[in-house]
């Protein structure tokens, strides 16, 4: 599988790249994205999830002590107990990713039915 990484620099273009948004300058496309990338930091630090409605939910977890093993020598080594952020795709993400993979023309910026759906949630 290949792996794609987004900068914030790509999604600060896409916004000044959005047809609605084209009144926006670069300095307030880099302070929208900025912010938003504060805003979820702020929540998971204390402690809350943070939900993105149809795309899915960002949470902490507890991870307990456990055994493992160095990889090189195979000598057993504890793994300390920590807290790690989790994401939990929605259903209307799974299904969208289920469709993708389903059809490979599938263009999910143009299916009528979702555009139906967020043009009545929205």
């Amino acid at each position: 599988m290949n792996t794609k990484t987004i900068k914030k620099e790509d999604l600060v273009n896409c916004l000044l790249d959005a047809k609605k948004l084209q009144h926006i300058s670069k300095f307030q496309a880099k302070f929208l994205v900025e912010n938003i990338f504060s805003q979820i930091i702020s929540i998971l630090e204390d402690g809350e999830e943070f939900k993105v409605q149809h795309f899915g939910k960002f949470s902490l977890i507890d991870k307990k002590e456990r055994p493992g093993r160095n990889p090189k020598t195979g000598e057993p080594v504890p793994i300390d107990a920590r807290r790690v952020v989790v994401f939990t795709p929605s259903k209307q993400l799974k299904d969208g990713v289920k469709k993708r993979l389903n059809n490979k023309n599938y263009d999910y910026a143009n299916d009528a039915e979702m555009q139906n759906f967020y043009a009545k949630n929205y």
